[in-house]
């Protein structure tokens, strides 16, 4: 927190009192009442105590007392506290000059002291201004003066600060004063007298005054001192001047004591040698009084400025008379001494001179004030800031070696580098091998100081000036003059204008309206003056600076300059300094002392062309430099952009001058063009090309800116412009120009020194820069030549179009001139005349608002028309001539005008197609280049199809068909036919969008449909030729439309029958994306025209040609395809050698037909409409049969005419796919197959929904769909050779294009369904077609079709089930028309049993089940298939994966479980499946997967389906005999593959174990349902049997490993039994399938079995099987029993046999089960035995030796399942 002034200042004084206790008591005593004084203040800001301070006189008394002490440490405290007063001013005012007197006193102590001594006194005199004044102030001075004089540095320099400070502050007052008085109404003009009146101006008056007067060596008055430092007073003066100017001029006192005592010293000092820091102090206070005080002391600043003038220029005129007269005071500032002359004062001195002359030069505003305060009055001949000006340009010129170093070229524009390129001329490199871009180039790196001399006040002597610094500060003060001049005079007369076009720049030109309001302008006035009588000068230095080597900033100045100054000449009417200026600007441009200098080389050279005299006339060129590149250097492409600046500003005034200009720019074009050729090499190796070609690309930009500006800048500058083309064109081509260009103004123009007149090159290959010019700009201001603006005539529009074409028509007809320049000329009228109709063409529409006279006027003459006929009639005659260049000029010359203004020919398009047609006449006579005429006339055509379809009439819109019919049938340029054919395209959207008037045409128009003419014996050509010869109505009109459609088509197809590929591809292309398109728009009558007069006999013309030239290709008759030369032509052009022609022909003519046929087919799916041409289904048919013919390889049919005799065949024959298809296998290609199929998917997605009334469709469909599936799947038994391949070795049909066949399946038995015709008949042809495919093994697989089906296999699988989809349960019964469902379902399970057992028909080992007719008829279906492979491996080649149809197998199995097992599938299926034995069937095809699996894992379905299905198959048979012996055959099958699967090798156990539960438990619940009394059903009596041999079979123990035991091995618990007989496909143990066979014997042989009663004949066939099954296992292991401790026992034995002890032991066997097995002598016997046998423990009597036998085994387990057994024995005897 900051301590307040009451606290620091107690505390300084309690520490002053006892400090000054003993030896200073007054100081104590003095400071004890200060203490007492603040101790009574009761404020605590700082601000109120330092108030309440300053109203005591003693509170300073403590520390004056403390100063005068002596006492080193009193001092310093007491300053200090004096310090901390005077900075819060709590010092008394009455105090103040006791306060200073005390300072000064201790102003010789030390450093410190005398630091804060100092920074009190500014304090003091600006914070308590109604104090120090007078003497007090004089006081406070001569503080810092003495301070001043302190050889320490610190004090001496804040000293210095601290007196300028106060004197600043002195000034500062009066400032204050002359406001206060000023508000208190004191408007009184200042005078000596006055100032001395007021207290503050008293003050600054004498101040001032002893300054003036110790600055000229006299002794002060005010301030009473005797020697002061000049340096400082300067200093002091400089001060005052820069900061109260204005004050000093308002009081005249004081500007007195400026003009009597400063000035003289001023005027003196610069008459002899002087110190370098006086003369800089004095420098300075000149450009002060020059800058502010040349108002109030005009002579002296006069004499000031002449004074400078003569310093920068010593050898400059005597002054003028008023300058002589005002120097009679101070002679020695207007004549030197001779050492001054001689140059005898130091060079510094010049160089400030100089250096205040360009600062007062350099601000605009002063040197028009200064101009008009001297020069300007006119009265005295006074020139002063003239000759000011004069000398800084003189001093430019000073050194001429710095332009003599450059070898007679310029610095800033090289000439010597000139013909080195533009991109040369770079300075030399450094000594040291660094290329420094600045050596030699003058510039403020070696040409400036770090800072000006007049800024060197800290320097006692002047630092070392460059040689070239003063030309750097005239070239600096040349640009600021001439900026400043620009400044104010350009703006007030000039205007920002901006022009049109793709190049629209904007920018300003000078405004001859406000030229004369610069009369009423003092400033421009003044400017006016100034440059007139300065620009020789002026122009001298710009002229000597440009040849100087300047670096790129001071030369980019200097240029602006030039420019500016040019432009402030033509703005103030100083035509003459205007010329020179701009002149010097155009010399700098070109490399004119080079190009002067080696035509020099060439004239004296041996047989060189004599130098023409002065007069002579000028030859046209420079034929001598064609072969020499001119470079132009960069500095010379900115000096050109600012002499187009200049002209682009001037153009109103600049006249004569436009000729140098536009020379200068055709020069330089020449040169860049010429340099660009040159450098064409190097720039592709890296090299400056490109820098070159910009530099020509801004030439030309500026040309055409510069040229577009005169169009906003008047008439005026139109007119000159133009002429002076005219003249520069003249030049080169010597035609005559005195009928359009006055000759004074020729002579003029031709009269500008310095201009190189000729053009420097000789090669005319390209356009003259004059031709080329105007040419552009009369193209861009079209409407102003025309008259066709409203300000045409008042900006001069007739005489330019006068000047512009008149010129041009001479320059063609001169005969002289060369005949590239005369075709230039030739060719920019064209263009020009073509841009004029395009300003005719338009006048309609823009001349309506706005227009004015001449608008109106043009109008008016183009609504008569005129113009139009005018410029087209004579078209036709220039084709008659038939001469190329004739012929080429004039289809240009149409192309260009339907560019420009087509729409606008109206009745004249006739002309403009006969025009075009006459190209077909014939060749011209001199024609050098085959089709030349045909590329010109196509862009004609074009243009019209893209821009003028709807300008044109109808008959026009059909010669537009016609002439792209032409057009593509011509064989000069296949382009050209190729973008003819793209054409259509315009054509058809323009007419889409032509809507007819009436809609559709009524229908007695309808009626004569192209097919009824067809029918009726007319030909598709005659007909088309009735259509071209009608006579058409308006557009809007039906029939127009329908005619042009239909000729467009017919046109189209016409061309796709073109011989060459390109063409008819394109045409066929064309044709049918047309149809796609815009056929929703097309009504019967078109629709069928263009299907029976264009695309089907396209299509049908296609394919027979296609046979053709395959029948050529056949027979090697390659010749009659291609003529050689065409062929050769052909790889010409594509740059393509073809190496086998046959095969491309084939795919060429493949490609043909195929585009034809898809685009003839789809139309059917896109456009529903097409049904309702004249014999629809007749078309429908054919586009079936043209693809069935591509597919199957046969020419299609020999007619496509409509026939009304001819009947459709719409049922499916039985044969249909099994007979032979014949077929060319040489037409059939792989493209052509998938084509087929393609189109044949397209004509199913367009044949309708489906519904009755589409059955007749569908049905042709369906018929050519077999067709094609049997034309190329069917393999004629005992083929040898590969009939699937080409002749090139490709597979024709592949595995995908099967699959793309297949696919259409779906569709088509969806809409037949649909249609209500899907016979039996039909179900089986699929079946039989889906077998073809699946059996056509031509087709190689693309990879093994054993792990998974092929997509082929998944789809004929998909197709199959299609067949077992379900109809409409509706139906009516007994038609034949359409399958039932059960009839569908039954033959899908047969085919999928069928492809279910097809890979065992495939294996060479004789399948299992092979007594089944599932197997045979699998062998019969696919034994050939492995006959064909073994045949086509024997034909060498690839060898594809060879099919095993596993997967497909494997997959025709679940879906056949999947159909066996669904809960829809109905009864009555199942019912016919099982009388037709296709239960059957489905049961063996499972089994054989469950038997002998094909895959990894056996297949589960037989179990899952067929076991469980029995009883449902009992009760849908029915109790018929047929019935029963389906099931029992149902049964001996299953009982045949239960047999098969248990006897096999190739079933795991668990499955095993799994089949025979699932068999055993069907069969046994199949059985119980009545009861035991129940009788054997007979369709299971010989399945019984079986199916007991088998229980038994399997309930055999099987010979085991035997496993090592311990001697006390207590035998297999009931656990370990538990685990030998796991769940089906688990780990099961070797006598798993035993033990399985014995519990099925307990169950057979029990009363009861799950749940449920075993009939008593069931019993009685198991329990003998089961007893014997018993026994044996007994008996083995009690005979292996008897080796225990000698050989090691099998341990699962131990558990089956304990397995079945305990079944013996469980068993409730049916009564009288084993008596009935038993013959009828052993029936007989005791009652007991009989009992026993008769009840239900006779299994274990049958038994008892047996058991008997194990009673000495040592296993506990089996002891007590023998003694459980022994129980029911005993019970059964004993009860």
């Amino acid at each position: 927190m900051a301590t307040n002034i009451g606290t620091l200042l107690l505390g300084e004084l309690q520490a002053l009192s006892t400090e000054a206790r003993r030896k200073h008591p007054e100081i104590k005593e003095a400071a004890e009442r200060v203490i007492v004084l603040m101790r009574g203040i009761k404020a605590t800001d700082s601000a109120q105590i330092a108030a309440e301070l300053a109203k005591s006189d003693e509170v300073v008394g403590p520390f004056v007392l403390g100063c005068k002490s002596g006492n080193q440490r009193l001092v310093a405290a007491s300053v200090q506290c004096l310090q901390q007063l005077v900075s819060h001013q709590a010092v008394s005012p009455r105090s103040i000059r006791a306060t200073l007197g005390t300072l000064n006193a201790v102003g010789h102590l030390g450093t410190d002291i005398q630091v804060k001594v100092l920074q009190m006194v500014l304090p003091l005199v600006t914070m308590y201004d109604g104090s120090v004044f007078g003497e007090t102030l004089v006081e406070a001075l001569h503080l810092c003066l003495a301070l001043q004089r302190s050889r320490d540095l610190i004090v001496n320099n804040t000293a210095a600060a601290i007196l300028r400070q106060v004197v600043v502050a002195v000034f500062d007052r009066v400032v204050a004063e002359d406001g206060a008085h000023a508000a208190g109404g004191d408007h009184c003009a200042d005078s000596a007298e006055r100032d001395m009146t007021r207290r503050y101006a008293k003050d600054a008056y004498f101040v001032l005054q002893d300054l003036c007067l110790l600055a000229a060596g006299g002794d002060s008055i005010f301030i009473r001192v005797d020697a002061v430092d000049q340096g400082l007073i300067l200093d002091l003066l400089e001060s005052v001047l820069a900061n109260h100017a204005a004050v000093l001029a308002r009081h005249t006192a004081m500007v007195q004591i400026l003009r009597e005592r400063l000035a003289p010293f001023l005027v003196g000092f610069f008459g002899e040698k002087a110190p370098f820091t006086l003369a800089v102090r004095c420098t300075r206070i000149v450009w002060l009084f020059v800058r502010d005080l040349h108002g109030a002391l005009a002579a002296e600043c006069e004499v000031l400025l002449a004074l400078l003038a003569r310093l920068i220029d010593p050898g400059a005129a005597k002054p003028a008379a008023r300058r002589q007269s005002i120097s009679a005071q101070h002679p020695v500032a207007l004549v030197p001494s001779k050492a001054a002359g001689a140059g005898g004062l130091p060079v510094f001195y010049r160089v400030l001179a100089a250096e205040v002359a360009r600062l007062a030069l350099q601000d605009p505003r002063l040197l028009c004030g200064l101009y008009a305060q001297y020069d300007g009055r006119g009265t005295d001949g006074s020139r002063v800031v003239a000759d000011l000006v004069a000398a800084m340009a003189k001093l430019a010129t000073e050194q001429p070696e710095l332009r003599a170093c450059n070898g007679g070229g310029g610095g800033g524009i090289p000439a010597a580098d000139s013909t080195a390129g533009a991109g040369q001329g770079a300075p030399p490199a450094a000594a040291d091998g660094a290329a420094d871009p600045r050596a030699g180039q003058l510039g403020p790196h070696n040409s400036s100081l770090r800072a000006e001399l007049h800024r060197l006040l800290d320097k006692h002597d002047p630092p070392s000036v460059p040689e070239t610094y003063l030309v750097y500060l005239a070239l600096t003060t040349v640009t600021a003059v001439a900026d400043g001049l620009a400044t104010h005079t350009l703006e007030r007369c000039s205007r920002t204008v901006a022009t049109a076009g793709p190049d629209a720049a904007t920018g300003p030109v000078l405004d001859p309206a406000r030229i004369a309001g610069l009369a009423d302008d003092a400033q421009a006035a003044a400017a006016a003056g100034l440059v007139a009588g300065s620009w020789p000068a002026l122009h001298a230095a710009c002229a000597f600076l440009l040849a100087v080597r300047l670096d790129d900033a001071l030369f980019g100045q200097l240029l602006g300059a030039v420019r500016r100054l040019a432009q402030v000449c033509g703005a103030l009417g100083l035509d003459e300094a205007r010329n020179a200026f701009v002149l010097l600007l155009c010399r700098g441009c070109l490399p004119q002392a080079a190009v002067a200098d080696h035509e020099r080389q060439l004239q004296q050279a041996p047989g060189g062309a004599p130098v023409p005299e002065a007069g002579a006339a000028l030859p046209l060129v420079t034929s001598s430099l064609a072969g020499v590149a001119f470079g132009m250097h960069a500095r010379q492409i900115e000096c050109l952009r600012a002499a187009v600046g200049c002209a682009q500003f001037l153009g109103p005034v600049l006249g004569a001058m436009w000729y140098p200009v536009l020379v200068t720019l055709q020069q330089a074009e020449e040169l860049l063009y010429q340099s660009q050729r040159a450098q064409a090499p190097d720039a592709a190796g890296g090299g400056s090309g490109d820098s070159s070609l910009s530099d020509l690309q801004v030439v030309r930009g500026d040309c055409v800116r510069l040229l577009a500006f005169t169009r906003v800048s008047g008439a005026d500058s139109i007119a000159w412009a133009l002429r002076a083309m005219c003249v520069l064109g003249a030049d080169l081509s010597s035609a005559p120009v005195a009928a359009h260009v006055a000759p004074a103004d020729e002579a003029a123009m031709r009269g500008m020194p310095g201009v190189i007149h000729r053009r420097l090159s000789a090669a005319l290959s390209r356009p003259t820069f004059a031709i080329e010019q105007l040419h552009a700009f009369a193209v861009r201001n079209i409407g102003l030549l025309v008259g066709a603006e409203p300000d045409s005539e008042q900006a001069g529009g007739a005489a330019a179009w006068q000047l512009v074409v008149q010129h041009l028509l001479e320059t063609a007809a001169h005969s002289a001139a060369p005949p590239a320049i005369r075709t230039h000329a030739g060719a920019a009228a064209a263009d020009i005349v073509l841009a004029a109709m395009g300003v005719v063409a338009q006048t309609p529409e823009a001349a309506d608002d706005g227009a004015g006279a001449d608008g109106a006027h043009f109008a008016a003459l183009v609504r008569s028309g005129d113009a139009q006929v005018r410029a087209l009639a004579p078209l036709l005659q220039m084709m008659a001539a038939r001469s190329l260049d004739v012929c080429r000029l004039t289809l240009d010359t149409v192309h260009r005008l339907l560019q420009a203004s087509g729409r606008w020919i109206q009745g004249a398009w006739g002309v403009v197609f006969d025009v075009i047609h006459c190209v077909f006449a014939g060749a011209p006579a001199d024609a050098r280049q085959p089709g030349l005429l045909v590329r010109c006339a196509f862009p004609c055509l074009q243009l019209i199809c893209s821009d003028y379809l709807e300008d044109l009439p109808p008959h026009c819109l059909r010669r537009c068909v016609e002439s792209m019919a032409l057009f593509g049938r011509q064989t000069e340029d296949l382009n050209i036919a190729l973008t003819a054919i793209g054409q259509a395209w315009a054509l058809c959207d323009f007419l889409q969008g032509a809507k007819a008037i009436g809609g559709e045409p009524p229908q007695a128009e309808l009626a004569e449909l192209a097919s009824t003419a067809l029918a009726g014996g007319k030909t598709a050509a005659g007909i088309a030729d009735g259509w071209w010869a009608e006579e058409l109505a308006g557009l809007g009109s039906p029939r127009t439309r329908q005619v042009l459609w239909v000729l467009l088509l017919r046109s189209l197809a016409d061309l796709g029958r073109d011989r060459r590929h390109e063409v008819r591809l394109g045409a066929i292309q064309t044709l049918f994306r047309t149809l796609e398109m815009h056929g929703a728009s097309f009504d019967a009558w078109m629709w069928d025209g263009a299907l029976w007069v264009a695309v089907l006999p396209l299509a049908a013309d296609a394919l027979a040609e296609r046979a053709r030239v395959f029948g050529l290709i056949q027979s090697g008759q390659l010749a009659d395809l291609a003529d050689p030369q065409d062929a050769a032509e052909m790889a010409s052009k594509s740059g393509v050698v073809v190496e086998d022609p046959a095969r491309l022909h084939r795919r060429q003519w493949d490609e043909t037909a195929a585009t034809a046929l898809q685009g003839a087919v789809r139309i059917w799916a896109a456009h529903p409409a097409v049904w309702g041409v004249g014999h629809a289904d007749q078309a429908w048919q054919l586009a079936w049969v043209l693809t069935h013919a591509f597919l199957v390889g046969d020419p299609g049919p020999a007619s496509v005419l409509p026939d009304t005799q001819c009947a459709l065949e719409l049922d499916t024959p039985t044969g249909l796919v099994d007979e032979p298809v014949p077929a060319d296998a040489s037409l059939r290609t792989r493209d052509s197959t998938v084509t087929a199929i393609d189109c044949a998917a397209a004509l199913v997605s367009g044949g309708g929904d489906g519904d009755a009334a589409d059955a007749v469709r569908w049905r042709v469909g369906w018929r050519a769909w077999l067709a094609m599936g049997a034309g190329v799947c069917r393999v004629p038994d005992g083929a040898a050779s590969a009939l699937n391949t080409d002749s090139h070795g490709s597979v024709v049909v592949t595995q995908d294009a099967l699959c793309a066949y297949l696919q259409l399946c779906p569709t088509l038995v969806r809409r037949l369904r649909a249609a209500r015709w899907f016979s039996e008949a039909d179900c089986s042809a699929l079946l039989a077609v889906v077998r073809l495919a699946l059996s056509f093994v031509d087709a190689p697989l693309s990879g093994a079709d054993d792990a998974a089906p092929t997509k082929l296999q998944a789809l004929a699988l998909d197709s199959v089930m299609l067949v077992a989809a379900a109809n409409d349960e509706t139906q009516p019964a007994g038609d034949p028309r359409l399958v039932d469902l059960a009839t569908a379902t039954v033959l899908a399970i047969s085919e999928l049993a069928l492809l279910a057992a097809a890979p065992y028909a495939l294996r060479a080992e004789a399948p299992p089940l092979g007594e089944f007719a599932v197997v045979r008829r699998a062998a019969a279906a696919f034994s050939p298939v492995a006959r064909r492979l073994d045949a086509l491996q024997g034909l060498g080649g690839r060898r594809p994966p060879r099919p095993t149809l596993v997967a497909v197998g494997a997959a025709a199995l679940d879906r056949l479980g999947d159909l066996l097992s669904a809960p829809e599938l109905p009864d009555s299926a199942l019912a016919l499946a099982l009388r037709r034995g296709v239960w059957q069937d489905a049961a063996v095809a499972m089994g054989l997967h469950l038997v002998a699996p094909l895959a990894r894992q056996s297949s589960s379905w037989f179990v899952g389906v067929v076991p469980l299905a029995m009883p449902r198959l009992r009760d849908v048979v029915g109790e018929g005999e047929d019935g029963r012996a389906a099931l029992a055959a149902a049964w001996d099958a299953a009982g045949a593959v239960l047999a098969a699967a248990l006897d096999g090798p190739g079933l795991p156990t668990g499955a095993q174990i799994a089949l025979l539960d699932t068999v055993a438990a069907a069969s046994l619940r199949y059985v119980a349902t009545g009861g035991q009394e129940q009788q054997q059903p007979a369709e299971v009596a010989a399945y019984w049997a079986t199916l007991v041999r088998i229980v038994e079979r399997a309930a055999e123990p099987t010979a085991e490993p035997c496993v090592l035991l311990g001697a006390d091995n207590g035998g297999p618990d009931n656990g370990a039994a538990d685990q030998e007989s796991e769940a089906p496909g688990g780990a099961c143990g070797p006598q798993a399938l035993a033990m399985a066979g014995c519990r099925w014997l307990f169950a057979m042989s029990a009363q009861t079995s799950q749940g449920a009663a075993v009939p008593a004949w069931v019993s009685a066939a198991a329990v003998p099987a089961m007893v014997r099954r018993c026994r044996a296992v007994v008996d083995v292991y009690a005979d292996e029993r008897a080796l225990v401790g000698r050989s090691p026992m099998p341990q699962a034995q131990a558990a089956l046999v304990l397995l079945v002890l305990q079944g013996l032991a469980q068993l409730e066997c049916q009564p009288g089960a084993l008596l009935l097995q038993q013959p009828r002598s052993d029936r007989a016997g005791s009652g007991a035995a009989r009992q026993v046998l008769g009840g239900g423990a006779a299994h274990v009597f049958a038994m008892y030796e047996s058991l008997l036998g194990l009673l000495t085994v040592p296993d506990a387990a089996i002891l007590g399942a023998v003694q459980r057994c022994l129980r029911r024995v005993s019970a059964e005897l004993f009860g």
